[in-house]
């Protein structure tokens, strides 16, 4: 009977716990150590579950829903290039880098397929120019948002690395004349204005002579995927509060906002972004416009410190301002007045200083 209930009790344990050792001798009382932290003993030939005793695994699903509800560094093992980054930027860089690297995964699940068979000698075919023409464009645009993502995340963290030399493996595969592109990210040399911090963050210049007159008759831009702030700043602006005497256009989507550009001609005057939105960041909308030499002022608008590294890194992606917000700015005073006053200062500057965009 006694050997039975032990035979019982193995049939019972997770699968493969029965080549682990089970530690005990069924004398009375002496606890039995089973594998997955079960624990019994034996009393009077009755085994007893110890189960206020239960060992939890490291693995575990409790033990890893305890850890998910304990208030961590979102980004603690991610590397970034952020210098002494706050927990609401780091928890934004991740959520980046998760978003680019969900959009990778999907991208590469289509263009397996091609690269499997072109690999064959045996089903390797010359792609037809409209074809070759959709996967390439489809590839640039999956290889700039790898290289922005690199402007926050070390390009040598190892998903971002081995999804860049995947797509240059499927570029050359596609096109074998663009073998040994450059996977290095886009920067552009400023020859319209040099940099200089005030300048830069928007702050009101110290001298002036006379009133700043604020601008009229632009066509401003603004995007964020947040619908009450854009609902906020619409609000602020039929008030005459914001932009007064200018035209206000609200986006969600850094894509819908290209694709006006691009396919129906829209040419705003400026664009004030959020840096971090869903389908692609403001260097990402930045990078697309510059590539394309459209000379439209971009002003980020994020919660970035007003640090001087950040200014150099945004500055040579083609950036010309930043409006450093908290996290949580639609809840604080005064930022519909700062967001104005962000305007009209970059106007003034560009006049005082002959800047060409």
């Amino acid at each position: 009977m006694r050997y039975s209930l032990i035979f019982s009790v193995l049939l019972l344990l997770p699968f493969g716990a029965h080549a682990q050792k089970v530690q005990t001798l069924l004398r009375g009382g002496e606890k039995i150590v089973a594998p997955g932290g079960i624990t019994a003993r034996v009393v009077q030939g009755k085994m007893l579950p110890n189960l206020e005793r239960k060992i939890v695994q490291s693995s575990s699903f409790i033990q890893m829903r305890h850890h998910v509800q304990t208030p961590v560094r979102f980004s603690s093992n991610l590397p970034l290039n952020l210098s002494n980054p706050t927990f609401a930027l780091e928890r934004a860089a991740l959520e980046e880098y998760t978003d680019i690297m969900s959009q990778f995964r999907k991208f590469k699940k289509e263009m397996d397929p091609l690269l499997y068979y072109q690999a064959r000698s045996s089903s390797y075919r010359k792609l037809e120019p409209a074809e070759k023409r959709q996967w390439l464009d489809r590839l640039a645009e999956m290889k700039l948002k790898l290289d922005i993502l690199t402007i926050t995340v070390s390009p040598e963290e190892k998903n971002l690395a081995a999804a860049r030399q995947y797509i240059a493996y499927a570029t050359e595969t596609v096109e074998p004349l663009l073998e040994g592109i450059n996977l290095q990210r886009f920067s552009f040399e400023r020859t319209d204005r040099v940099l200089k911090k005030d300048e830069f963050f928007l702050r009101s210049p110290s001298q002036v002579d006379g009133v700043i007159q604020p601008p009229q008759g632009l066509e401003v831009i603004i995007v964020n995927d947040d619908s009450s702030v854009l609902s906020a700043l619409q609000a602020a602006h039929d008030k005459g509060e914001l932009f007064a005497g200018n035209h206000l256009y609200t986006y969600r989507s850094v894509k819908k906002l290209l694709q006006h550009i691009e396919q129906d001609g829209l040419k705003p005057d400026f664009i004030l972004t959020d840096m971090m939105l869903p389908g692609g960041s403001g260097y990402y909308l930045t990078t697309s416009l510059r590539l394309q030499e459209r000379n439209i002022p971009v002003i980020a608008l994020s919660g970035y410190p007003e640090d001087e590294s950040i200014a150099q890194e945004m500055f040579s992606h083609g950036l010309d301002g930043l409006v450093s917000l908290p996290v949580d700015f639609s809840g604080t005073k005064d930022w519909i007045k700062r967001l104005d006053k962000a305007l009209t200062n970059y106007v003034y500057y560009r006049q005082i200083n002959g800047w060409s965009r």
